[in-house]
This record gives C-alpha cells, structure tokens and sequence, in this order.
C-alpha cells in the first residue's frame, strides 16, 4: 500500500472514530501489527504492542470506574465477575469490530491469507492499542469517553444477565476469512427423555472434526462446538 493509500485509510477511520489524531503516526502505530513488521523488516517498536499494553492498563482502570459508580448494588465479587467479562478477549474484539477494525491494520501477508483481519485475538490486542493511542493524544477525558461509549451496551448487557459469547459468528468469520466457506455442524447424539434432551454436536471443516460440544439444545451444544474450535485456534495463535 501506497504512502497516499495508507493515509486516505487513516484519514477514514478517524472519521469512523470521531477523533483526530495530530500524531497521525501514532495512529498508524495502533493500527500496525507485530507480522507486518517482521515481514517488512521495521523495528519492532514501530508494532502496536507497547500500545496494546497501555489501553489495557487504561481500559481496565475506567471500566472498573464506571462499574463503580453505575452499580453500586453489586458487591466486589460480583464487580470483579463482571469486569472479567466486559475486559475479556471477545469483548474487545467485538468492540474492535463495531468500528470495522480489521478493515484498517496492517497485517503480513501470512496473516492477511489465514484471516488475520477477523480473528478475535488480533482484534482485541489492537482495540487495546488503538485506546492506548488515543490516551496519548487526547488524554483521560476523551479515552474514557471513548471506552464507555464502545462499551456501555455491553456492559448493559452482562449486567441484566443477557450477554452471551456469540461463538458461532466469531469461528464463521474466522472459517470464511480463511476458508471461504462455512462450518458444518452435526448432531452425534441425542439422549435423555424429552423434557431433558442433551444433545452432542460436532463442527466440521472439510471433513475435519474442528470442536465438539454438548448441550440442552441443538442452539447451545453448537455454541460450545464454536467455543471449542475458536479456542483452539487462539491456543495455535499464542504458541
């Protein structure tokens, strides 16, 4: 990509943002992974990862914030359970997502061909280093309002008890990013009376067994089939 070309896509995503950057490079650092510069022989200060390191520290300091002040029904236990979930891997990446994230890194070539773009992890990291980015050039008040803003239906969400890890769409993304096409889910087995089934269900990619879950509906054993495969996947990631 083009010197001119790079620029125009920073130039989109502070529109998609809302917030402009006067270090444009230190956007474009957030925006760079660790495979890109390995690939284009850059120092590996220039990779998002230092970033990275930062929004977490940040996004776990106004997260436990604002759970603070909004619940204050909640006891510790309950603060804790629930900021693990709001600052878990699949959280950011799907916060990565909502902004069209994976449209904007810099990625190796190796990583752009197996999916890169869409797995969770790599979302995740760069969601982090986009908040430590933008924590540097605009500072506390805009980061935590960013942060919240991404954040807050999510949070919503567990809070009422109705925010569910969508597994399935995280592994389809994945599947047909890499694979261009879709897995297979197939029921194994049935058993137990009617009013009490378990179902067993396998995920399936050309053949091969990707995850295998259980569960009282066909809905809920898929699910854990998608957890398993997408756990797998991020295991070989961080090996």
């Amino acid at each position: 990509m083009s010197g001119s070309e790079r620029s125009k896509k920073l130039e989109e995503f502070q529109q998609t943002i809302g917030i402009r950057f006067k270090n444009q490079a230190l956007l474009d650092k957030a925006l760079t992974h660790r495979s890109y510069i390995n690939e284009h022989k850059i120092s590996d200060s220039e990779s998002n990862e230092k970033l990275e390191f930062l929004g977490d520290a940040v996004i776990g300091k106004v997260v436990c914030q604002h759970l603070f002040k909004e619940f204050p029904e909640l006891d510790e236990g309950e603060l804790s359970r629930l900021k693990s979930m709001i600052v878990s891997t699949s959280t950011l990446a799907d916060a990565g997502r909502s902004l069209g994230l994976g449209r904007y890194l810099q990625l190796g070539k190796g990583e752009t061909e197996t999916g890169g773009m869409c797995r969770t992890s790599i979302l995740a990291d760069a969601f982090e280093a986009l908040v430590g980015a933008i924590y540097l050039e605009s500072g506390n008040a805009k980061t935590t309002e960013f942060i919240v803003d991404r954040l807050s239906a999510k949070i919503e969400s567990f809070h009422e008890g109705r925010g569910q890890r969508d597994f399935k769409t995280d592994f389809q993304e994945f599947v047909q990013a890499k694979y261009h096409r879709r897995p297979v889910y197939r029921v194994i087995s049935e058993t137990g009376p009617g009013h009490d089934r378990t179902f067993e269900v396998q995920v399936i990619i050309d053949g091969k067994v990707c995850g295998q879950g259980s569960g009282h509906s066909k809905k809920q054993a898929e699910q854990e089939a998608a957890r398993q495969a997408m756990e797998k996947i991020n295991n070989n990631i961080e090996s």
